[in-house]
């Protein structure tokens, strides 16, 4: 049987849940609570609105957030260059120059990350095909309103007097070209 928690302890969870929603990281809030990045998973993990995963889909998705926070940490801090001698590269001004390779990199495999994650979470599931159906229903309406006015058009032509036109025939001819 599982002990109840207090009132205290409920709304830390709470609100340590609504701060991951905005983005923060678990590493971040483990760091501000004093507890660890683990635990902070636990209680993320408990407030996830799929609760009937599989055990392997809730680990996979816990390996992708911890190297998400991970590589996160590396974009935020991603170290100096370092020039051919061994030493820290400078920049024009003198500074240490950031390692932009380094952030690139991370930045790109964020992004793969919360791509598996989309995938994991089956956000990006495609959508029906109803623009296929619009398209239909207004092409065959477009080919209802041409035969109402090709009959319209030979009942007028008809009346005229003139002779009806038999598709393929050749009706007059045109001048040459010049």
């Amino acid at each position: 049987m599982a002990r109840t928690r207090s009132p205290e302890v409920t709304k830390r969870n709470d609100e340590i849940y609504a701060r991951w929603l905005r983005g923060a990281t678990l590493t971040s809030l483990a760091g501000e609570y004093g507890i660890t990045r683990q635990v902070i998973g636990r209680l993320v993990a408990e407030r996830h609105p799929e609760e009937d995963e599989d055990l392997d889909r809730s680990v996979y998705r816990g390996y992708l957030w911890r190297l998400f926070d991970e590589v996160k940490d590396l974009y935020d801090s991603p170290g100096w260059k370092m020039s051919p001698n061994g030493g820290t590269a400078h920049g024009p001004d003198g500074e240490p120059a950031v390692d932009t390779n380094v952030k690139l990199q991370a930045a790109e495999l964020e992004l793969k990350v919360l791509e598996s994650l989309r995938k994991l979470d089956a956000r990006d599931k495609a959508q029906p095909k109803q623009l296929q159906v619009v398209h239909e229903i207004a092409n065959s309406q477009a080919m209802a309103d041409i035969a109402t006015k090709r009959r319209e058009l030979e009942e007028l032509a008809r009346r005229a007097g003139q002779p009806a036109v038999v598709p393929g025939e050749v009706v007059r001819e045109l001048p040459p070209a010049r």
